[in-house]
């Protein structure tokens, strides 16, 4: 996975508009406690964004920390983000498993820092009169040395790759929802050109799946259903499945704009038409582990129906989840032990649904305009058949339309160029948060 050894020294954002959506442009990292010296970045801009490199530095400054700490039988440090306990069961999960990385790279960068020093003091001394030939040796062993760290630090690429991409894999709520979704494709404004440009989207969205992203395709329907059939337009829905589904589609989300004589003419007179994409998760259960020492646990007299027994004991469980603010009160049982297991089990469904219900709400607030518009003016694409070219307004770059639809093969770069750039943005936000919370326990 390369995308993370990128000449970059700074991060995607998002820019103006652009075709009726927004433009991919560049933006600043709002960071500047760097540990990472800035004479020694860009000799590993090649290798790894300074961000990076940042991280696995001030994780293993943490953990050394946290070690004299424990030697000393100190108190650990609250969380530096919402105060709340340090929890080191939890530092473990979340960070263990890449203290090895971190300390390796922080040795190598500390002697990188150390040899380039080195080397720049001898280059300053280079052209006065207590430059020597032992000096011209040093400086020689010591180009040799910064070279030898360099590839010391790039040797480990494969190790901080794989946290990387685990990283971000932990923060896609939306794509990691689910391995299976609802895509449709509807003509919009264009009458029937609009639907069978529809059509031609759709052959070539579900043939880039299978052919080029090993996913699995159903066409669902065929038929135009209640909705598309009241704007006249044929919908052409299907699921696509497997892994990384939102990954490869959602960039295809919103309004794709065609121009071309469409040969239903008989005049031969050039129309502009729109179709439009749209994708749900089907939802997987989500396996919610809710832990009792995360929650205060109070047992009262139950109330309402259920007889004597039921009130006059105090087995009804009061159960608050500190770190979500639910509280659920639960008496169907006569044990007490048996309500606080059914309260524990009513908050992970609690923390279930609103998992659910994030995961639908960024996918609304992110493609609602998409979704309820189809005018050609909110297009993410333009495929001008009579100029050979395809455009994409988020990239403002233009493709050859020859073969962009055969196969949907013009998808894969496309795809991978959007995604590079998306990731790159996740990236920094992902590891800006671990950073600026002092790696936290709870994350």
């Amino acid at each position: 996975m390369t995308l993370f050894r990128r000449t970059l020294s700074r991060l995607v954002g998002v820019g103006g508009t652009l075709g009726g959506v927004k433009k991919v442009t560049a933006q600043k990292i709002k960071y500047d406690k760097w540990c990472v010296k800035p004479t020694i970045q860009p000799l590993l801009n090649d290798i790894h964004h300074p961000l990076v490199l940042e991280y696995f530095l001030r994780l293993h400054m943490k953990n050394k920390n946290l070690e004299k700490l424990q030697s000393e039988n100190l108190p650990f440090p609250p969380n530096a983000v919402d105060g709340s306990p340090f929890d080191m069961v939890r530092w473990n999960t979340n960070y263990r498993d890449e203290l090895d990385t971190a300390e390796f790279l922080s040795e190598a960068i500390r002697k990188l820092t150390d040899s380039h020093d080195f080397r720049e003091s001898l280059v300053l001394k280079q052209n006065t009169k207590e430059w020597s030939e032992t000096d011209k040796e040093l400086l020689e062993m010591a180009d040799e040395d910064v070279k030898e760290h360099v590839e010391s630090i790039r040797s480990v690429n494969g190790d901080v790759d794989r946290i990387m991409e685990r990283r971000l894999n932990s923060e896609d709520i939306v794509g990691a929802s689910s391995n299976v979704w609802n895509c449709s494709v509807v003509g919009r404004a264009g009458g029937e050109e609009a639907s069978l440009f529809a059509g031609e989207l759709a052959e070539a969205f579900k043939t880039y799946a299978t052919e080029f992203r090993g996913l699995r395709v159903k066409t669902t329907t065929a038929e135009g259903d209640a909705d598309t059939e009241k704007i006249g337009s044929l919908g052409f829905d299907f699921e696509v499945s497997g892994n990384n589904v939102y990954r490869y589609f959602h960039h295809e989300i919103g309004v794709h704009k065609v121009q071309r004589v469409p040969v239903t003419d008989a005049v031969g007179k050039m129309q502009t038409s729109t179709a439009t994409f749209t994708m749900v998760p089907v939802l997987d259960p989500v396996s919610v582990n809710v832990h009792e020492e995360d929650c205060a646990i109070n047992f009262v007299r139950g109330s309402g129906p259920g007889g004597q027994g039921m009130q006059s004991s105090s087995n009804c469980c009061v159960l608050t989840h500190k770190p979500s603010g639910i509280t659920v009160k639960c008496h169907q049982s006569r044990s007490a032990l048996g309500n606080k297991e059914l309260a524990l089990q009513m908050v992970a469904q609690r923390i279930l649904a609103d998992k659910v219900k994030q995961q639908n709400s960024s996918l609304h607030e992110a493609f609602n305009n998409q979704w309820s518009s189809g005018e050609r003016s909110d297009k993410m694409r333009t495929y001008n058949f009579p100029q050979n070219r395809v455009t994409d307004h988020r990239l403002g770059k233009d493709y050859p339309l020859t073969n962009f639809l055969d196969r949907g093969s013009g998808l894969v770069l496309v795809h991978d160029e959007l995604n590079a750039l998306n990731d790159l943005q996740q990236l920094g936000d992902v590891l800006l948060k671990h950073i600026e919370g002092d790696f936290g326990s709870v994350v």
